[in-house]
């Protein structure tokens, strides 16, 4: 990868980005000392990940859990003999992550405003939006609660049911406060992760956006959270 970004730029051509997965946090701090470091890049650390979703658990006890039952495949089927917490327990562990397409209903509407209206309406959790950053870069960014989504084309990544969870944000439209579903949507989304593996509506196989959406789990890793003693 880094050999082709050398090659990209002695012909004069665009940079593009490289996601790497680095298992050591230190080899980040040697690839950014690099000649390569300011270029378009984004690292993922296995340990790093670790180590910070640990931590996270110490705060938000459950934390590692949820983010762990997102990323792997589930059969589980709730059934009424069990406990209230099991069914419940069951019913996260069928949750996937998904990008897609933003509607044009939220148009210049907050992050907050769009992501209140898509969990009231629709139950589902919209999670992170794609920004493009000064450089002209695609980044994933979690939860901007003022960030106003634009006219163009915005992708989202939120947690949902299935598919059609997704083709119902990308459908997304509201009529004197009535939900209505517009007649079509324009991309099916690609599922990100979680059970049924990494694939879209169809079957093409993986894509630029599954490394994407591996980046929203390294950075869920990374939220704060304000923990309130009683």
């Amino acid at each position: 990868a880094v050999a082709t970004k050398k090659y990209l730029r002695k012909s004069g051509s665009d940079d593009i980005l490289v996601i790497m997965q680095m298992i050591l946090p230190d080899s980040r701090q040697f690839f950014s000392r690099s000649r390569y470091g300011d270029s378009n890049h984004q690292i993922v650390c296995v340990d790093e990940i670790k180590l910070n979703l640990l931590a996270k658990s110490c705060i938000c006890p459950g934390f590692s859990t949820m983010v762990s039952n997102l990323v792997r495949s589930s059969n589980l089927e709730a059934s009424a003999s069990m406990d209230t917490w099991a069914q419940e327990y069951t019913l996260g562990c069928g949750k996937e992550i998904y990008r897609a397409k933003l509607s044009p209903f939220f148009s210049g509407k907050t992050f907050s405003e769009m992501a209140n209206l898509v969990f009231s309406h629709l139950g589902v959790c919209v999670l992170a939006v794609e920004i493009m950053d000064a450089s002209g870069v695609q980044r994933a960014v979690l939860f901007p609660p003022k960030y106003e989504i634009p006219s163009s084309s915005t992708y989202v990544f939120l947690i949902g049911e299935d598919v059609t969870d997704a083709n119902l944000v990308s459908a997304f439209n509201l009529q004197d406060g009535v939900l209505e579903v517009m007649a079509y949507v324009e991309e099916p989304p690609l599922l990100a992760l979680g059970k049924g593996g990494y694939k879209n509506n169809d079957d093409a196989g993986m894509g630029s956006d599954v490394e994407a959406q591996a980046v929203i789990i390294a950075r869920l890793s990374q939220v704060s959270f304000t923990h309130t003693h009683k």
